[in-house]
């Protein structure tokens, strides 16, 4: 298991700060897509690769898989608009 640890992207020099000023920054493309995803039943493939790309989609994940280890309270805050 160390061995694939060791080998995900490390990256965690992500604050709970910079998680929300770039959650915050997705709200208004989210918005402008949500008729559309209300309609489709999902989440459109351009919002998952927003939250990729905003370092959204591992912020609750242990560092030692590659995330920033955030706790419930940064995800929560974040999930609230």
């Amino acid at each position: 298991m160390a061995e694939v640890a060791s080998s995900l992207p490390q990256d965690t020099s992500q604050t709970a700060t910079d998680i929300y000023a770039r959650a915050e920054a997705l709200h208004p493309t989210l918005r402008a897509r949500a008729a559309d995803a209300d309609a489709a039943h999902m989440v459109p493939a351009e919002s998952v690769a927003d939250f990729r790309e905003a370092g959204l989609i591992r912020m609750t994940q242990p560092e030692r898989f590659g995330g920033q280890a955030m706790g419930w309270d940064v995800l929560c805050g974040v999930s609230q608009p």
